[in-house]
């Protein structure tokens, strides 16, 4: 901390800039005989804009690329009512809030920072940063985070490009809790301190320190100095309505969430991508289950395990639904022993990468089933052949060496031929209808109220390996308010279902069946 303290003092001197705010007295007294006056103060949107002239000179949209590297571009609007001004004699700093214009961008904080030095240059920088778990915990006291200059796209004769930068960490103690109404904010009291970032730019050489490499963007010839933006969290803990709403949990489950923050960050990192009430009801569901079942404060259940187990999205719908007391076998059924575990896992389809797995997306499965059941897939106009989860386990089943008759309702076939000529069942239900009567039950089961309970759902797939069946209570459509679809079969191994558990469909959950494997 203090060798923090001592490198920032340095950079200020260099660079202009005062620290914003001093909790020291001593300090502060110091700083009013060096400057005779503070250079950091609040400042008006007019002014700002009075400053560097015209608001055209301002380009609030930066290029960004997407995971799939595509370009997009992205727009910002300014908080005019947060406007800090860092003003000597030699140039103008202003930083102020943006407010991202896109809905994907509620996870991030904005700030852009424009220069205008004394040949009347203007220098425009927005910085992106994302708060970590650190900030949440001491949203007053300690910033920690990731940074990303980010570059804009700009008028002719508008510079903004920067190399070299680096954020470096400023702590400020509050060793006397004495504080100044112009030393900065009120929480900073007792004997902790508070923590802000500035961000260190410099130009054109080599160095990451101002005056460290050739000539910065704005200084003179010879190493003249780059540029220093503060970022300020404080001023912008506001920008996400979803990062106060985490913050808020969290001093709600202070003592739990220190000991298990990792989960905790990971649970309430959804609302930044969805703040329905749905979703935040979700949210304190999954906090009172992960509490519920902890031990002297320490979560019994993994993010991996609760992630799988309670989390994901269906496939969509896997075929008409038929009630199982009126489904026929085409041939009387003949009692199979079931296969090996090795058997199961080796059958299954999934995707294999250096020594794990991951689920095989649906596409994949009815290509490699084949047939007319693929053909179906691609001919799909009702939304019958999307889901894959029963073709997986019929092709576990099948090539584990268990034989699978035609199955049928009627008229209507519940099973439908691989381009192995092999029988491929369509549904969840039909499915769990062959599994008990080919194989007997299984007593790794929940019913009723009990596969609704998610502590009793958690010691059941607990460390099983084998063939997972879930049957759900109503398989309506959702626009009828059911889940959609019957239900879900999957491989699971050590508690772990490949695709998801999905233990939570609309409607409830009528039975949960593992048959564990050896």
């Amino acid at each position: 901390m203090t060798k923090k303290i001592i490198l920032l003092k340095s950079i200020l001197s260099i660079l202009f800039l005062l620290t914003l705010f001093s909790c020291r007295e001593e300090a502060y007294e110091s700083s009013l005989k060096t400057e005779e006056k503070n250079i950091a103060q609040k400042t008006s949107y007019d002014q700002f804009l009075k400053t560097i002239g015209s608001a055209d000179r301002l380009t609030l949209k930066v290029e960004k690329s997407s995971k799939d590297d595509e370009n997009t571009t992205e727009t910002f609007t300014i908080d005019s009512t947060k406007i800090l001004l860092i003003n000597d004699d030699a140039k103008s700093v202003f930083s102020m809030r943006l407010i991202a214009d896109g809905a994907e961008n509620k996870r991030y904080f904005y700030n852009l920072y424009v220069e205008k030095t004394a040949e009347g240059d203007i220098i425009q920088t927005i910085v992106e940063y994302e708060p970590s778990l650190a900030t949440i915990m001491n949203k007053y006291k300690n910033f920690t985070g990731n940074y990303k200059i980010l570059n804009t796209t700009s008028p002719r004769g508008f510079t903004n490009e920067r190399s070299n930068c680096s954020t470096i960490e400023v702590v400020e103690p509050c060793e006397f809790g004495n504080v100044h109404e112009h030393d900065g904010p009120d929480y900073c009291e007792g004997n902790g301190s508070y923590t802000y970032s500035i961000t260190v730019c410099s130009g054109g050489g080599g160095g990451s320190l101002p005056g460290d490499g050739g000539s910065g963007p704005n200084g003179p010839g010879g190493g003249g100095p780059g540029t220093g933006v503060i970022i300020n969290p404080y001023e912008s803990g506001d920008n996400s309505e979803a990062f106060n709403y985490i913050s808020s949990l969290y001093y709600q489950n202070k003592t739990w969430a220190d000991k298990n923050s990792e989960i905790f960050i990971s649970l309430t990192d959804r609302v930044y991508n969805d703040e329905s009430q749905e979703n935040k009801d979700f949210i304190v569901w999954g906090l009172a289950f992960f509490q519920q079942n902890s031990t002297n404060g320490i979560s019994n259940v993994s993010w991996t395990q609760f992630q799988n187990w309670f989390m994901g999205t269906s496939e969509g719908k896997d075929g008409e639904y038929i009630d199982p007391d009126l489904i026929e076998y085409e041939t009387p059924i003949v009692q199979q022993s079931l296969p090996t575990l090795a058997q199961w896992y080796t059958s299954f389809p999934k995707i294999e990468e250096n020594g794990y797995w991951k689920p095989m997306e649906s596409p994949a499965v009815y290509q490699l089933a084949g047939g007319s059941l693929y053909t179906s897939h691609i001919n799909d106009t009702n939304g019958n052949y999307q889901n894959a989860c029963a073709i997986r386990g019929s092709r576990g089943l099948l090539y584990s060496g268990i034989t699978i008759p035609v199955i049928k309702r009627s008229t209507l076939q519940l099973t439908q031929k691989g381009g192995d000529g092999k029988n491929y069942i369509l549904a969840a239900t039909t499915f769990l209808k062959f599994m008990k009567d080919t194989f007997g039950d299984t007593p790794h089961k929940l019913e009723n109220a009990d596969a609704n309970d998610p502590t009793k759902v958690a010691n059941l797939l607990k460390g099983k390996s084998g063939i997972y069946v879930i049957e759900n209570a109503d398989p309506r459509p959702t626009s009828q308010g059911g889940a959609g679809y019957s239900g879900h079969v999957d491989n699971i191994v050590n508690g772990i279902c490949i695709s998801g558990a999905y233990t939570q469909p609309k409607g409830g959950v009528k039975s949960i069946r593992i048959w564990v494997l050896n």
